[in-house]
């Protein structure tokens, strides 16, 4: 009896508590198994008598599941959240491709989001499928001037189509809410008098690109605008010891007439007037577009809110 109780006072404390906390030797009530067990036991019993918690807790588990080792077995096609296929009507309009085009022989051929374009042997084009992009825009409208050219090769962008023709002439039709069927200056002038050679052509969501023969790429759309592409000519002027800059295009005919664009707060002349620039210029103005101090190409670190910005613009 004494060996017992000596062998008890000489366990450690920690394995008595322990023992008592997890592998009770004897049935007690339930306030007397409260006070011995550990506030973790006391938690996790709680924490699964709770239906709730317990199914949210299978819901953590599975979505974990789902994020770490669902992508090592299912393949995620970005495809299927393409939101330029939403409100596209399924059908397979898109895979039926015109007879002639098969029957010519095909030269080039460019698939685009929800629509594709050929060139055959005889340089005539062809587009099908979801070819509509608004109630205005429709890359299936081919230009005449497409129609009645040698096109070599053509390239489909989101909403746009680019052409090349055998005699290096640049064609574009479809949305041009970004300049992306604005041919540059150069090129313009090269499709009436080649200076030239164009080998390749790409067309991408906001712009189209072009490769001569000489290694140059020229890319037009997203930021070209006609204020910089249009012939002008570059005005400084320095005052109160700064750099500020103007851009001046003069009418295609002679004329008195001038139209200043002075842009507004935290703006530049060249964004500001993008558009106006050229309206007024297609009316046979003189356009004259400055860049304010502290804003566009000028320089400046502060706005005075019209009161040297007039005194600039009198110079």
């Amino acid at each position: 009896m004494e060996n017992n109780n000596t062998a008890k006072k000489k366990e450690f404390f920690l394995v008595r508590w322990i023992k008592r906390a997890f592998f009770p030797n004897k049935e007690m009530d339930i306030y007397a198994e409260e006070q011995l067990q550990s506030p973790f036991r006391l938690v996790v019993r709680n924490f699964f008598s709770n239906k709730l918690a317990v199914l949210a807790l299978i819901i953590v588990i599975l979505i974990t599941l789902t994020v770490f080792i669902a992508p090592n077995y299912v393949v995620l096609d970005l495809g299927e959240q393409d939101a330029t296929l939403v409100n596209v009507a399924p059908g397979y309009n898109m895979m039926k491709y015109p007879s002639a085009l098969q029957k010519n022989g095909v030269r080039d051929i460019a698939v685009g989001y929800n629509y594709s374009v050929g060139v055959d042997n005889t340089g005539k084009v062809y587009v099908w499928g979801k070819s509509r992009i608004s109630q205005v825009v429709n890359t299936a409208k081919v230009p005449d001037e497409v129609m009645e050219a040698d096109i070599v090769k053509v390239a489909a962008g989101a909403d746009h189509v680019v052409a090349l023709s055998s005699d290096g002439k640049i064609f574009c039709w479809g949305n041009d809410r970004l300049g992306q069927c604005r041919l540059p200056l150069d090129i313009q002038s090269n499709n009436r008098r080649p200076k030239f050679k164009i080998i390749k052509i790409e067309a991408s969501d906001q712009f189209s690109a072009a490769l001569d023969d000489e290694g140059n790429i020229k890319s037009f759309g997203t930021r070209t605008s006609w204020v910089d592409e249009a012939e002008h000519e570059d005005i400084t002027l320095n005052n109160r010891g700064l750099s500020l800059k103007g851009y001046y295009y003069p009418a295609d005919e002679p004329t008195d007439v001038y139209v200043f664009c002075s842009h507004g707060y935290r703006s530049n002349g060249k964004g500001e007037f993008s558009g106006l620039a050229k309206f007024y210029h297609d009316q046979g103005y003189n356009v004259f577009v400055v860049d304010h101090q502290a804003a566009g190409s000028s320089e400046g670190n502060n706005i005075s809110f019209g009161y040297f910005e007039k005194q600039d613009c009198m110079k």
